[in-house]
C-alpha cells in the first residue's frame, strides 16, 4: 500500500451574493493549497457581526470620513437619509455620475466629494472577509462574486475593481443564476443520479430590485473506471436572463408612489417632499406590505409624516395587485423569452424552482405558473441564501480536484458514495467587460479607504470610552435599588448621574476618547471614596454570585456526564428510526424541558428543548416515508421548542439568543404571535425599538386586544421619542 499523503490544512473559499439589496456570504472548505479542493465539502453561511445571515447593501456617510455600513446604515436617522447609498447594483459599472455617488466633505463647510460605486461596494466586501475570519479564523483563498444577470456588462469589471480596493485577490465573477443552478445540483444531485436520465429545470429568482430566470439541464454521466466516483453530473445552462423591472423592493416603490399620490391630494405636494419624508414613507411601506400578508386591508398610523400632522395609511390587496401589473408583465415576458431561447417546451420541465423574497407574493407565483404552464412550484432551496451557497460551491470549479493516489496492483479502489461531483459544460465565468476605473483612480480609492479605517479606529476608541462612562451611570442608578442601598444617599447619587448624563450630551458629544476615560476615572474615584462601605459590600456579594454560578456550572457538567453514562445523550444517535419512535423521543424531551422550566431550571430546560430539536432533525432519514400529517406534527413540535427556547433565553436575559430562536419560529410560521411578541421583548432590551414596533404592529394585527402587546408598544414608542429628542440636542451641540 502507498503511504497516505499528509492532509492539507483547510483553506476556505468564499462565495458572495451581490444582490440588489443585500450581501449574503457562504464559505466552503478547500485544501491547504489555493488550487486544491475536496469534492465532498459543502458550503455554509457566513454570519455578520450581528449574527445575521444577510447584510444590507447600504452605506451612509457623514462629515469627516464618517460612515456606517449594513444594518447601521439602514437604521440611519431620517435626517441623514440624503447621505444613504443603497440599491446601487443596477448602476455598477456605469460611466460618469450614474456610476458614482457624493459623500460629505472631510471637514465642515467643505465641498462634497464624488466617489465611484466600486468603492462603496469595496467597503462592504471588506466586512464580509472580516466576518469570515471571525467565524473560522482564516482569510479566503478563492473568492466568487455572483451578480444579477440583468446588470450592465461593465458590472463584472466593477466588482473585480471593488475586490481589489478591498484588498482581495483570486477573484472570479459569475451570474447569480449560475450559482443557483450549481446549488440546485448540490441539493438534488443524488436524486438526479438515481434517476439516471437528464433533467431540465427552470429556476426563477424574484429578489429585491431584480428578477432572473435560468433553464438548466442536469445529465448524469458514468465516469472512467479509474476515477474515484462512479458518476458525475454535467450542468448545461440552456438560457438565462434577468432585469431590474420586478422585485420586492420595486413592489415597495410602487406602493410608496401610490401612497404619496394619495397624501399629495389630501395635504398638497409641498408637504410631501424631501429626503426625510421619503425615508419614513418607504419604511412605512415595508411594514404595510408585511401586514398585508396577514390582514386586508392593511392600515398604519404614522406620527408627523406630514409636518405637524399624523397620517393613517391603508391599502387593500386588490389595490396592491393592480399596482403590480406592469412589473408582473416584465416577469412574465422574461420567463417566456427564456423558454423560447432554450428551445425547451414547458412540458419537458421536470420542475420549476422559485427563490427570492419577492416570490412570496401570491400574484407573483400565479404569473410564474402561468408563464411556465405549470401547476406546481417547488421551494426546496433557501430563498435568501441559495445564491451565496451556490457561489461558494462554484469555488470547486475555480480550483482543481484533490489528487488521489493510484491503487497498487491487486488493490480494489473504493468509490465515493457521496454526492456526485458537478461539472459545467460551458465556462461559468464572466469576462471583465469594458470600462472600469483607471489605475490612478484605484490607487486614490485605496488611500481613501485607509482614511475611513483610521477614522473608524478613532471612533471605536471613543465609543468604548463613552460606553464605559454610560455603564457607570446605569450601574449607579441600579445601585439605588440594590440590597445595600442603605449605604447610599439616593438624592446625591441620582443628581450625580443626571449631571454626568448632561455632560455626555453636551461637552461629551465632542470629547476625545482620552477625555471620556479621564471623566470616568474622576467620577468613579469620587463615588468610591464617598461610599466606600457600599462598594465593599457589593464586591463581597459579587464574589458570592460568581461562586454560585461556578457551582451551577459544575452541577450541569455532572448532569451531562450522568446522562452520557446512562446512554441518555443522543448526540451520536444515528439510528434510522420510524417516524413515530423518533417523534416520541422528541416529544419526551420537550415535556421534560417544560417541567424543568416551570421549576425555574432554565438552563437544563434549554438543553432538553435542544435535544428535542436534535431528534426532529434526524427525521430527514425517513422524510420520504412521512405523511403530510407527520410533517405537520413535526413542524408544530419544532415551533413549540423554538418558541420555548426564546422564552428560556428571555428569562436568562440572553437577548440575542431569544431573537435567534424567535426568528426560527417566524421562518416556519410568520403569523405566530408568541414568537413575534418574544422577539419584540428581546429587541426592546437591546434598544432596537423600531424593529420591536414592527413586530408589535404585526402582533396587534393578529390579536388587537392583547394588553401586553399594547403596553410594550407604548414603551417602545416612548423610548424612540426620547432618543430622537436627545439626538436633536446632541446634533445641535455638534453642529451649532
Amino acid at each position: 500500500m502507498m503511504a497516505d499523503a499528509p492532509t492539507p490544512a483547510p483553506r476556505p473559499g468564499l462565495g458572495i451574493d451581490i444582490g440588489s439589496s443585500k450581501l449574503v456570504a457562504a464559505t466552503i472548505a478547500l485544501g491547504g493549497e489555493s488550487a486544491v479542493v475536496t469534492q465532498g465539502s459543502l458550503p455554509v453561511i457566513v454570519r455578520n457581526n450581528l449574527s445575521n445571515d444577510a447584510t444590507p447593501l447600504a452605506v451612509t456617510f457623514g462629515v469627516g470620513f464618517n460612515r456606517e455600513l449594513g444594518e447601521a446604515a439602514i437604521d440611519t436617522p431620517a435626517s441623514n437619509a440624503h447621505n444613504l447609498v443603497s440599491g446601487f447594483v443596477p448602476r455598477l459599472g456605469a460611466q460618469g455620475s450614474d456610476g458614482a455617488c457624493k459623500i460629505p466633505a472631510a471637514e465642515e463647510g467643505g465641498d462634497d466629494k464624488e466617489i465611484r460605486l466600486e468603492q462603496v461596494l469595496a467597503m462592504l466586501l471588506v466586512g464580509q472577509v472580516q466576518n469570515l475570519y471571525t467565524q473560522i479564523g482564516a482569510a479566503p483563498s478563492q473568492l466568487v462574486l455572483a451578480v444579477p444577470p440583468g446588470a450592465q456588462p461593465s458590472a463584472t469589471a466593477a466588482v473585480c475593481t471593488a475586490a481589489r480596493i478591498a484588498g482581495i485577490d483570486a477573484v472570479r465573477v459569475c451570474h447569480s443564476t449560475t450559482a443557483l443552478v450549481y446549488h440546485y445540483g448540490e441539493r438534488h444531485g443524488k436524486d438526479i443520479a438515481v434517476g439516471g436520465v437528464p433533467q431540465t429545470v427552470l429556476i426563477v429568482d424574484v429578489g429585491h430590485l431584480s428578477c432572473s430566470a435560468v433553464i438548466a439541464r442536469y445529465s448524469p454521466q458514468v465516469v472512467a473506471e479509474s476515477a474515484d466516483v462512479d458518476e458525475e453530473i454535467l450542468i448545461e445552462i440552456l438560457a438565462q436572463g434577468g432585469n431590474f423591472e420586478a422585485g420586492g423592493g420595486i413592489f415597495d416603490q410602487v406602493l410608496s408612489k401610490h401612497l404619496k399620490e394619495k397624501l399629495e391630494k389630501e395635504h398638497g405636494a409641498e408637504a410631501c417632499g424631501g429626503a426625510k419624508f421619503h425615508f419614513r414613507l418607504n419604511k412605512t411601506c415595508e411594514r404595510l406590505k408585511k401586514l398585508l400578508s396577514t390582514v386586508d386591508p392593511a392600515k398604519m398610523d404614522v406620527d408627523s409624516l406630514i409636518p405637524d400632522k399624523d397620517c393613517r395609511l391603508s391599502v387593500t390587496r386588490n389595490e396592491w395587485e393592480t399596482m403590480l401589473a406592469p412589473s408582473l408583465a416584465h416577469l412574465r415576458s422574461l420567463i417566456t423569452k427564456i423558454l423560447s431561447d432554450s428551445g425547451v417546451e414547458s412540458a419537458a420541465l421536470v420542475a420549476v424552482e422559485v427563490v427570492g423574497g419577492g416570490a412570496r407574493v401570491p400574484c407573483v407565483q400565479d404569473v410564474i405558473m402561468t408563464a411556465s404552464s405549470q401547476t406546481l412550484l417547488r421551494h426546496t432551496l433557501d430563498s435568501s441564501a441559495a445564491v451565496a451557497l451556490g457561489a461558494a460551491g462554484v469555488c470547486k470549479t475555480f480550483a482543481v480536484a484533490t489528487p488521489v493516489a493510484a491503487p497498487e496492483e491487486g488493490e480494489v479502489k473504493k468509490k465515493s458514495k457521496g454526492m456526485p461531483p458537478l461539472k459545467f459544460v460551458q465556462d461559468p465565468w464572466l469576462e471583465g467587460g469594458e470600462g472600469g476605473m483607471s489605475e490612478e483612480c484605484v490607487v486614490e480609492a485605496i488611500a481613501l479607504e485607509a482614511q475611513f479605517k483610521e477614522r473608524e479606529q478613532t471612533e471605536r476608541e471613543k465609543g468604548t470610552a463613552r460606553n464605559a462612562l454610560e455603564t457607570f451611570v446605569y450601574s449607579m442608578r441600579a445601585a439605588l435599588e440594590d440590597k445595600h442601598k442603605e449605604h447610599l444617599d439616593s438624592a446625591d447619587v441620582g443628581g450625580t448621574c443626571e449631571r454626568i448624563e448632561n455632560w455626555l450630551w453636551d461637552e461629551g458629544a465632542v470629547a476625545s476618547a482620552q477625555q471620556l476615560v479621564d471623566k470616568l476615572e474622576e467620577e468613579s474615584v469620587a463615588m468610591k471614596t464617598k461610599y466606600e462601605m457600599f462598594f465593599e459590600e457589593r464586591h463581597l456579594a459579587e464574589k458570592k454570585r460568581v461562586q454560585l454560578e461556578k457551582e451551577e456550572e459544575e452541577k450541569l457538567a455532572k448532569m451531562a456526564e450522568e446522562e452520557a453514562a446512562n446512554g441518555e445523550k443522543d448526540d451520536h444517535d444515528n439510528r434510522i428510526l420510524k417516524f413515530a419512535d423518533r417523534y416520541a423521543l422528541a416529544d419526551k424531551n420537550k415535556a421534560e424541558g417544560t417541567e424543568l422550566f416551570k421549576g425555574g431550571n432554565y438552563q437544563p430546560a434549554a438543553q432538553r428543548y435542544i435535544k428535542s430539536l436534535g431528534h426532529l432533525s434526524k427525521l430527514v432519514h425517513v422524510e420520504s416515508l412521512m405523511s403530510e400529517e407527520d410533517h405537520a406534527q413535526a413542524k408544530n413540535l419544532k415551533i413549540t421548542c423554538y418558541n420555548n427556547l426564546a422564552m428560556v433565553f428571555l428569562k436568562l436575559q440572553m437577548w440575542a439568543k431569544a431573537i435567534d430562536n424567535a426568528n426560527r419560529v417566524v421562518e416556519l410560521d410568520d403569523q405566530n404571535c408568541k414568537a413575534l411578541f418574544r422577539r419584540a421583548q428581546a429587541r426592546v432590551q437591546l434598544k432596537e425599538m423600531e424593529e420591536a414596533i414592527v413586530d408589535l404592529d404585526m402582533c396587534l394585527a393578529l390579536e388587537p386586544d392583547d394588553a401586553g402587546v399594547v403596553k410594550l408598544k407604548a414603551q417602545a414608542e416612548k423610548e424612540v421619542k426620547v432618543r430622537e429628542e436627545k439626538a436633536k440636542k446632541m446634533y445641535s451641540k455638534m453642529f451649532g
